[in-house]
């Protein structure tokens, strides 16, 4: 088995553990793909025609 000397830290996976309940409870990921979306037409709109510019 490979693992590394903080994996499955206690410690560490609590924090994680409560970072998620933060994303469920706060539903920060609905919240930022609202955002995402608009940044990414704005940036589409701003930026695709740029001759360096390939893909956004």
């Amino acid at each position: 088995m490979h693992s590394h000397t903080y994996s499955g830290n206690p410690l560490g996976c609590s924090a994680a553990l409560a970072v998620q309940k933060i994303f469920r409870k706060d539903q920060i990921m609905v919240k930022y793909a609202i955002r995402a979306e608009y940044i990414h037409n704005a940036l589409n709109e701003a930026l695709l025609d740029h001759p360096h510019i390939g893909e956004i």
